[in-house]
């Protein structure tokens, strides 16, 4: 811990999991509407609770969004797979938007043709 007392450390952090710094592509979708909108960006950091992204398109403070991350490491070294986020994005800035986890899960990756 820093030089900060437990106290004002705990009052200057007010996230409950801690955040990763994983710089990965990942796109969002609206939850709501325009399901076959996708748009691509990527992450900043992110836990269970959270996910802090960039793009150069962000979506509104309030709205509901699907998120999809690459994944940078394969099921049994052998299968990619994605990790999809569902959630509220709780604050946006100039170049960024914060979304509240409300589920996650991983899934495989759909295998593209060789042709």
């Amino acid at each position: 811990m820093s030089g900060l007392s437990p106290v004002i450390h705990q009052i200057m952090e007010r996230r409950s999991r801690v955040r990763f710094p994983l710089q990965l592509d990942m796109y969002y979708r609206p939850a709501e509407r325009e399901r076959n909108l996708a748009i691509e960006g990527k992450t900043i950091n992110l836990s269970s609770a959270g996910l802090l992204f960039h793009s150069s398109a962000l979506p509104g403070l309030g709205d509901k969004v699907e998120i999809t991350v690459d994944w940078p490491l394969n099921l049994n070294a052998v299968c990619k797979i994605k990790l999809v986020v569902r959630g509220q994005v709780i604050r946006v800035t100039e170049n960024s938007a914060a979304i509240k986890v409300v589920t996650y899960e991983f899934r495989t990756k759909r295998l593209t043709s060789p042709r």
